[in-house]
């Protein structure tokens, strides 16, 4: 399999717990304060996860500058991702949601500049598209 299907079929497995899990907060009943629990995990681990992508670009970007600026505002997620997680409840999913979307903005930005694959981008869109959402919906559900 090549590194493209490869990176789509992962990248769409690693989307399955946003949705079951979301899903477990509308419909879970009993379990629907452990499956919000678990989602807000899961979502700051993937947030930060995202900010080692560009840690791993910054370390070998050509330009010294650059990479000093990349490999500093790539801690941002995982801050920004332990705050919303600190705060709980719906803030905490609105908060997700605008760390998903910086950071799709932030990856489709690579791609335009060369410096990631046309199908990077193309990945990144679904799937801050999808997790977006999930995170709105979850919001949405704490009210």
């Amino acid at each position: 399999m090549d590194t493209k299907k490869a990176a789509f079929w992962l990248g769409l497995a690693g989307y399955i717990p946003f949705g079951a899990l979301a899903l477990g907060m509308v419909f879970g009943g009993a379990y629907a304060p452990s499956a919000q629990m678990l989602l807000i995990g899961y979502a700051a681990v993937i947030l930060s996860f995202l900010g080692g992508i560009r840690w791993g670009i910054g370390l070998v970007a050509e330009d010294g500058r650059r990479q000093a600026l990349t490999l500093a505002m790539s801690v941002i997620p995982s801050l920004w991702a332990w705050v919303a997680a600190f705060i709980g409840g719906n803030v905490a999913f609105l908060m997700f949601a605008i760390g998903f979307i910086a950071m799709g903005w932030w990856d489709n930005k690579l791609v335009v500049e060369g410096g990631a694959p046309s199908w990077f981008g193309s990945l990144r869109l679904i799937l801050t598209g999808l997790v977006t959402l999930t995170m709105l919906a979850a919001s949405f559900a704490t009210l």
